[in-house]
C-alpha cells in the first residue's frame, strides 16, 4: 500500500455506469462514488510545473465534499512547502480549487481531465523573493488518469500530465508574459466513508 501521503478517512473511489443512447451505444462513462453521502474528501496532493525559470514545486492537501455520485469532483489545495528552483516560494490560492473530471472508462479505472476554477479576476500565485508566477482558470486540461490503490481499494490517484499556460512577472528572469509549461500533479483522494471501490 503506498505510504506516499497522509491521509484521514476512509476511501473514495471512481464508481461506473454504463450510458447507452437511444439507438446507438455510447462510452461508458465514470462517476466518482462513495459507499455513503454525504462524503468529505480528503488526501495529499503534489503540484510540479516546469517553467521558463526553473521548477516550481508544491506538496500539499486538498479538501471536498462529495454529496452523491458524480462525474465530477472539486477539491481545494492547500500547499504546505513550496520551491521554485532553490527558493522557498509562498502559495496563494485566491480560493482557485481543482475541478476533476473522471471522463471515460478505462481498464483499471478511467480517463478523464481537470480544470482550474477561480473567482472572478483570481489566479493561482506562486511567490519567490520577488518573483510571481501566476496559473489562471483552465478549461478540459488533459489528460487525467484515475485508478484505485491495488488491492486494498482504499483510495483513488488521480495523475496528471498536461501543457499548461502560466504567466511571470519581470523579476523572475525570462520576459514578463505567458509560457505555456508541463504540469505533472498527483492527487490521493479519499473519502470519509469507508469501503468504495471502482467498478463498471
Amino acid at each position: 500500500m503506498s505510504n506516499r501521503f497522509k491521509a484521514l478517512g476512509g476511501v473514495i473511489v471512481v464508481a461506473f455506469t454504463l450510458a447507452i443512447g437511444v439507438n446507438t451505444a455510447s462510452a461508458t462513462t465514470a462517476n466518482f462514488g462513495s459507499i455513503g453521502y454525504p462524503a468529505t474528501l480528503s488526501g495529499g496532493t503534489t503540484l510540479q510545473l516546469f517553467t521558463e525559470t526553473g521548477e516550481l514545486l508544491c506538496l500539499g492537501e486538498t479538501s471536498g465534499e462529495l454529496a452523491a455520485k458524480s462525474a465530477s469532483i472539486s477539491l481545494a489545495p492547500k500547499y504546505n512547502a513550496c520551491v521554485l528552483g532553490a527558493k522557498a516560494t509562498t502559495p496563494t490560492m485566491e480560493g482557485c480549487t481543482y475541478t476533476l473530471v473522471a471522463g471515460t472508462l478505462i481498464f483499471g479505472g478511467s480517463e478523464g481531465w481537470m480544470n482550474v476554477v477561480c473567482p472572478s479576476e483570481k489566479e493561482m500565485k506562486f511567490t519567490a523573493g520577488n518573483c510571481v508566477i501566476s496559473i489562471p482558470p483552465t478549461s478540459e486540461s488533459g489528460p487525467v488518469t484515475y485508478e484505485n490503490e491495488e488491492e486494498a481499494e482504499d483510495r483513488v490517484f488521480a495523475r496528471i500530465k498536461v501543457g499548461l499556460k502560466y504567466s511571470m512577472n519581470n523579476k523572475c528572469g525570462p520576459a514578463e508574459g505567458t509560457y505555456k509549461g508541463l504540469f505533472l500533479g498527483l492527487f490521493e483522494i479519499r473519502s470519509s466513508n469507508l469501503a468504495v471501490w471502482v467498478r463498471e
